[in-house]
């Protein structure tokens, strides 16, 4: 296969990444492609990454989780078949993701264009049918996310900067008028990233890097009060009913609720008590309440009992979830992933390829959000963007020869 055909191909991945299919859970077109493709590729050649392979042995023992709390919590079998092939078709991809990006790491682009068209008809052709008034425009604006994304991403591409943080902070505005205000909050977090490394313009890429590292604290400086600015701007805007009624309403029920805006988040709060009460074993995949122990938790902390008994265990992350379905075995890939990702934006590795940094900080806070505070629902997308980054370190490594940058995973 040449580079261009190559290119293409991965493209129809991204294409067919949200065309999802259900059977023993859910799966997308793009998976049936992979999986297909394992039978014509070289499968065993992300063992020559030594951090690839630390991913593939972190999926495993999620496995291994899965297997094990699945038994000792007596889960029925649909449920426990549906788990476990969720961590093999995961266990499955990551050869074919590999075997897509490693000569050439930066085709992540070609990949997220298919992703943004897929997500966008995934959305119209999928989910609008389904939502009410208010659901739709929250979901409209995660149909539009990754389109987003990508043009801001290829305005950087382009060397169009300023047009890149106008795209991509706009889309965060137009979100915020339509009760989503994490969008704005990650992407221009990204900018604040961005606008950071930018400083370090050197020609001499290990100056650039070596200045960049020596200057970290002044990065996280940055981001704290880029956050603070931004949490300032959402409340006075939301208090003062600039972002419409339904924000204002919203916002004010969550300033007076018991955890205040925090409550926003309740079923990450509940995921976080579930987990303290068995966080080794987990409850099983696609865990119930059995007990009904999350119910009395909401009445002894002065919540309203409103789930019906014998309910899902709440999993709102992908962190969360994985840890309360399969205990700390499951949780520790999203540990490595998220211990990785620190690696990568401690070492300025990405300031050496200036032209897609800003597709990698855009879909780093996508990634950091989504780990931390959504349902897991998309093996593929998180694949690419991770073993993007292990490939660009790979081949970064070799063109430097080891001279100025270590390798070594920290």
């Amino acid at each position: 296969m040449t580079e261009k055909e190559k290119n293409w191909f991965v493209f129809i991945i991204g294409l067919t990444a949200m065309i999802k299919l259900r059977i023993l859970g859910t799966f997308a077109i793009a998976e049936l492609i992979a999986f297909v493709s394992l039978f014509f590729i070289p499968i065993e050649l992300y063992k020559e990454n030594p951090t690839v392979n630390k991913l593939f042995k972190f999926a495993f023992l999620w496995l291994v989780g899965v297997i094990i709390s699945d038994f000792w919590n007596d889960t029925s079998l649909e449920d426990a078949l549906k788990g476990t092939f969720n961590v093999v078709f995961l266990i499955a991809l990551i050869p074919f993701v590999y075997w897509a990006l490693y000569d050439k790491p930066q085709r992540l682009m070609y990949y997220y264009a298919g992703f943004a068209l897929s997500a966008l008809y995934n959305f119209y052709s999928q989910k609008a049918s389904d939502l009410d008034f208010l659901g739709f425009q929250v979901w409209r604006v995660y149909g539009f996310y990754p389109l987003a994304v990508f043009v801001a991403s290829y305005l950087y591409y382009k060397d169009r900067h300023l047009l890149s943080y106008i795209c991509i902070i706009g889309f965060g505005v137009w979100g915020l008028f339509n009760m989503s205000r994490n969008v704005f909050l990650n992407q221009t977090l990204a900018v604040v990233l961005l606008l950071y490394t930018n400083r370090f313009n050197s020609e001499n890429i290990y100056d650039r890097i070596s200045s960049y590292r020596q200057n970290i604290i002044q990065l996280f400086i940055m981001l704290i009060i880029g956050f603070g600015l931004i949490d300032f701007t959402y409340e006075t805007l939301a208090e003062n009913g600039t972002l419409g009624e339904s924000v204002h309403q919203k916002y004010i029920m969550q300033k007076y609720a018991k955890n205040g805006l925090a409550s926003g988040r309740g079923d990450a709060l509940l995921s976080i008590y579930a987990i303290s009460k068995n966080p080794i074993i987990g409850y099983g995949s696609y865990a119930k309440d059995k007990t009904n122990f999350i119910n009395k938790h909401i009445i002894a902390t002065g919540g309203i009992h409103t789930r019906k008994n014998n309910d899902f265990i709440p999993c709102h992350s992908y962190i969360l979830g994985t840890w309360v379905h399969t205990g700390l075995l499951g949780a520790l890939f999203f540990f490595f992933i998220l211990q990785y990702l620190w690696h990568i934006v401690k070492s300025g590795l990405l300031l050496y390829d200036s032209e897609v940094v800003g597709l990698y900080m855009y879909l780093l806070m996508v990634a950091l959000w989504d780990i931390l505070f959504s349902p897991f629902d998309n093996r593929i997308n998180l694949l690419f963007f991770i073993i993007s980054l292990m490939a660009f370190e790979e081949k970064l490594y070799f063109e430097l020869e080891n001279k100025y940058i270590s390798y070594k995973y920290e």
